[in-house]
């Protein structure tokens, strides 16, 4: 029990590793660690919205009919599509303040 909690743990705090070796004292460090927190939830957000497709997918499959779980399969494949664009336009806002803060 306690090694599942340690490896998720473990896998949720991994990531912070990669922001502390960033350093923030010129204006190109403050760009890269934006572009290391977009690149982080870009990841996330698009996993996710892939798994949740995916669920939803086997939501419809099985909803039998059951015109209450097709629709709850609809809202699913709904808000997946929404995380799915956010990520996207999470990589585009990041290109964006970066080129706004190199110039």
């Amino acid at each position: 029990m306690f090694k599942k909690i340690y490896i998720v743990s473990l896998s949720f705090f991994l990531p912070v590793s990669v922001f502390a070796s960033t350093i923030i004292d010129t204006p190109s460090g403050v760009v890269k660690l934006i572009d290391n927190l977009g690149n982080w939830a870009y990841g996330i957000l698009l996993g996710l919205g892939v798994i949740f497709i995916v669920v939803a997918g086997y939501m419809f499959l099985f909803s039998g009919g059951d015109t209450e779980k097709t629709e709850k399969a609809k809202k699913t494949i709904i808000y997946a599509a929404i995380a799915v664009a956010v990520a996207i336009l999470a990589k585009g806002i990041i290109a964006l303040l970066q080129t706004l803060l190199t110039k």
